[in-house]
């Protein structure tokens, strides 16, 4: 009998396998979505995801790609064996996509592989899957075959392969004959090739539906309102309620009858319930007269809590604080953990509601009005909630295919330092410390309303581009329509002991034709470091309305803003985290400019941070809210920002629906 030996991105291992590091370069390790320029679509088959998309490195035949892909994680599923059902979609799906390329070129042909990265042992009969240049991935090739000088799709070259000659899809020896070696896409033939070949697919894809396969071409946009049920007996008294079937109480049923109001004149086109009768009571008391349209679904059912249910959850969180340090897991060891066999896991409720957001996703809309969803929240037994990883992009990767430069032009790699996100456009812009460069990344949102591409920006002077920037954090001011960037520490002009920081004002212009970055203003801060390592670290553009001023505040990385000396309990020195308010003063006869302090806010004594890394403020309803994030600490804390009327001229508090917050500590694709 072969023994398996499986190389993974994972580091753990077991008695049966060992596993090692697979390269994170090659691109089957990329994510898919439909965001992604080279996506054509997303094809479902049972529980299974297929991404199609053009071979980022090799057009020949106008070359694409089918992969099985993890159905949270938009990668590709690697080194593992995989069963008959995926392989059935994985055949199905390259059907279909080989049908579209015969609608374009005079002959398609296809090629499934998936298993050709295995090595044998012969001495200990140990099969290997995956190596570390390759990894396994279950997928297909779909490419064309014609004329190579023809252009089949608009005014894109087929570019090979050549007819009746064997395709070496693997080639990239230059000594090949013309068009029988690797072609690289142009950065415009990419656009063109996918809209080709999506039209075809969506001409033809109804036709497949009998057979079991989804197709999605674009993303699907849905209007979803989600409410909890109103307040139980259970819930005032603290208890774990689960899959305990509580009705609602008085304060409950007025507390649904008070959101028919507020949704008085939506009409829902779907309504969505959970199937146990305080979330069912709460949307029959919102519809009135249409109760008669709900659904019910077990899929939308509060976490199942076990032999925990009806007890106080007090008592299990102190249960959970004595037996187990759930704040120090990793976002797997979290989602994954269930305290016994009786109750659900997180991971168990989130496969539930995927299964239901999926069924909604590929389901004909009735109309463009709203769903509507009465479900449940949940009583959180830990101290800290973890956030969850819902999808990562290495950075590098994003920029390869769309940036129109030299590779050569882009670091090896990025310390990324600080991001905004602007708010008309839902563009996010990002900044490193060890390059002068800006990337423009383009959010879902932003790709279905604007024409948009990732690239990187050169900063005005090129030579600065190689450079370490120090830069540490960025804040948009939407009305001048310009971006603050703060480098960490600059040598001060006064002592060659001290360091000060500086401020850039720029003006970013990213359109379809043009970008660029304009310089408009370098201005020192005149605020002293002893130190170029504990810095100003984070950045926010505040408006002070009650005095009609504008501010920037800027977030000290040490603790009291200074570096902790070696003397100081690290235990006891968390915390005194501070923010100082500065406001711009310019001199007009030598065109003279410095962001001067006018004051200082000590965040909340419950912020016990080892350092400060990043700041984000953002207004919902009648608060403003205010993030700050520790690198250290791998935790960010969420609290209110508030203007004042003396000096520092606002205020930060905490309340009961603000706290701090894990960050993800597992990383999907390094």
């Amino acid at each position: 009998m072969a023994h398996l030996l499986v190389e993974n991105l994972s580091s753990s291992s077991s008695n049966n396998r060992q596993i090692t590091s697979a390269s994170s370069c090659h691109w089957a390790l990329e994510s898919c979505t439909l965001t992604d320029p080279k996506v054509i679509a997303l094809v479902c088959f049972e529980q299974s995801n297929y991404a199609v998309h053009l071979h980022p490195k090799d057009k020949r035949g106008y070359r694409s790609i089918v992969r099985l892909i993890n159905n949270d994680q938009i990668f590709s599923t690697i080194n593992r064996d995989y069963t008959s059902v995926e392989r059935i979609g994985l055949a199905l799906a390259m059907t279909l996509v080989t049908e579209a390329y015969n609608r374009v070129v005079p002959i398609a042909q296809n090629a499934v592989t998936g298993n050709n990265a295995r090595l044998l042992d012969p001495k200990t009969v140990t099969i290997q899957l995956g190596i570390t240049q390759e990894p396994i991935f279950l997928h297909g090739h779909v490419f064309g075959c014609g004329d190579p000088e023809r252009k089949y799709i608009d005014d894109v070259q087929l570019d090979g392969p050549i007819l009746g000659t064997l395709f070496n899809m693997n080639t990239s020896s230059p000594s090949e004959s013309d068009h029988d070696k690797k072609v690289s896409w142009k950065s415009d033939e990419i656009n063109i090739v996918v809209r080709r070949l999506e039209t075809e697919i969506e001409n033809i894809h109804h036709a497949y539906k009998i057979h079991g396969l989804t197709v999605i071409t674009r993303n699907t946009f849905f209007n979803i309102y989600i409410v909890r049920h109103g307040e139980t007996d259970w819930n005032t008294q603290k208890r774990l309620q689960g899959h305990t079937d509580i009705a609602l109480s008085a304060k409950g049923k007025l507390q649904a009858c008070q959101l028919q109001e507020k949704f008085a004149g939506i009409h829902f086109s779907k309504v969505f319930s959970s199937d146990l009768i305080r979330a069912r009571s709460t949307a029959e008391l919102i519809l009135g007269s249409n109760k008669s349209t709900i659904n019910e679904t077990p899929l939308l059912r509060e976490r199942c809590l076990g032999t925990w249910e009806g007890r106080f959850a007090g008592e299990l969180k102190t249960h959970l604080e004595q037996t187990i340090d759930v704040d120090n897991f990793t976002q797997e060891e979290y989602l994954s953990f269930k305290w016994d066999d009786t109750a659900e896991s997180y991971s168990d409720a989130y496969q539930r509601l995927q299964t239901f957001i999926r069924s909604i996703a590929f389901s004909t809309p009735i109309s463009d009005d709203p769903i509507l969803l009465s479900s449940h929240g949940e009583e959180q037994c830990n101290r800290n909630q973890t956030l969850i990883l819902l999808h990562e992009q290495n950075i590098r990767d994003s920029l390869y295919y769309e940036n129109e430069r030299n590779e050569s032009n882009i670091p090896d790699a990025f310390e990324t330092s600080g991001v905004v996100l602007r708010p008309d456009t839902l563009i996010m812009y990002i900044i490193f410390d060890n390059t002068f460069q800006i990337g423009v990344f383009c959010t879902w949102l932003a790709i279905r309303t604007i024409n948009c591409t990732n690239k990187l920006l050169d900063w005005p002077d090129n030579t600065f581009n190689k450079l370490n920037s120090e830069f540490e954090g960025i804040a948009y001011n939407s009305l001048t329509d310009t971006y603050f960037i703060v480098q960490e520490t600059i040598p001060s002009n006064v002592s060659s002991t001290e360091y000060n920081s500086n401020i850039f004002e720029v003006q970013i212009i990213t359109n379809v034709t043009f970008s660029s970055i304009n310089l408009i203003q370098s201005c020192r801060i005149n605020w002293t470091f002893e130190s170029t390592s504990k810095g100003f670290e984070g950045l926010e553009f505040m408006m002070h309305h009650k005095r009609n001023k504008n501010y920037l505040l800027a977030l000290c990385e040490g603790n009291k803003c200074k570096p902790q000396s070696n003397s100081e309990d690290p235990v006891t020195s968390l915390g005194n985290g501070k923010l100082v308010v500065l406001d711009k003063h310019e001199t007009t006869h030598n065109n003279s400019c410095q962001w001067v302090s006018v004051g200082i806010i000590n965040l909340p004594f419950d912020v016990k941070f080892r350092d400060y890394s990043a700041i984000s403020a953002y207004k919902q309803n009648t608060l403003t809210y205010i993030a700050v994030t520790s690198q250290e600490n791998s935790q960010v804390w969420i609290g209110i920002i508030e203007e004042i009327d003396q000096n520092p001229y606002f205020r930060i508090t905490s309340s009961n629906k603000t706290g701090v917050y894990n960050l993800p500590r597992t990383i999907v694709n390094g």
